[in-house]
């Protein structure tokens, strides 16, 4: 459960294992993907997507991004946010730059899930869904590599303390 207007973040990174041997490669220098068994096509760089769907339907529900927490006024209301990366990103290292692992940070949910435990409707909840895709060179065509969805979320239209939890007693 979240609070709407708190803000979370998500901090993503990936390794590549090359078929032949097994082994992690921390900084490929040429990477290929096959979109059809006979051509390989290289590829030019790595982001990851995130977008916040309602669950079970293919309703996207906006997040907003915040610049900084001086700047009054720089929200941006958006679908879907990016965030450039490379293969070789270690999340516990995240706290040193580097362009191996990425965070999309400052970030809320634009409204909250319907319901909110108030009315005998069903509960809505957001899902959000974290994507990996390749740029390819030469025409920069995109190849979505890599998907993982989060678990279903509530997102509270006031602070959590406000609602009072219920004792279930036998």
């Amino acid at each position: 459960m979240n609070y709407r207007r708190n803000f979370f973040q998500v901090t993503a990174a990936f390794n590549i294992v090359p078929v032949e041997n097994n082994q992690s490669v921390a900084k490929p220098t040429e990477l290929y993907i096959y979109t059809t068994p006979e051509t390989p096509l290289l590829i030019e760089c790595f982001y990851v997507q995130l977008w916040c769907e309602v669950e079970g339907t293919r309703e996207s529900a906006s997040l907003v991004a915040n610049k900084s927490c001086r700047d009054q006024g720089t929200a941006l209301e958006l679908d879907i946010i990016r965030g450039q990366i490379q293969a070789g990103g270690d999340i516990s290292l995240s706290s040193v730059s580097s362009d191996l692992y990425t965070t999309l940070d400052r970030l809320q949910f634009k409204s909250a899930t319907r319901n909110n435990n108030r009315h005998r409707a069903l509960q809505e909840f957001y899902v959000l869904h974290l994507e990996l895709v390749a740029v390819l060179e030469g025409g920069g065509e995109e190849v979505l590599v890599a998907e993982v969805c989060s678990s279903p979320l509530i997102s509270r239209g006031r602070a959590p303390a406000h609602f009072k939890t219920k004792d279930v007693e036998e």
